[in-house]
């Protein structure tokens, strides 16, 4: 769900850890902020999806 088990990227990014500490982040705010488990989820996937596609796709092409 978060960092590298759920988008791995190649070492040449250094972006493993980054992306943990994000998606930690927006998970953390968002069970704080919205009412049940099941949408803080449905909106940290919304949020993230974008961004982790992008960086894991562009470590995959620049590796």
């Amino acid at each position: 769900m978060l960092g590298d088990s759920a988008h791995a990227t190649t070492p040449n990014l250094d972006q493993g850890a980054c992306q943990a500490i994000e998606s930690a982040f927006a998970l953390a705010r968002l069970l704080h902020l919205e009412p049940t488990l099941e949408k803080a989820l449905q909106v940290y996937y919304r949020l993230r999806k974008k961004r982790t596609v992008f960086t894991t796709q562009t470590s995959w092409q620049v590796g």
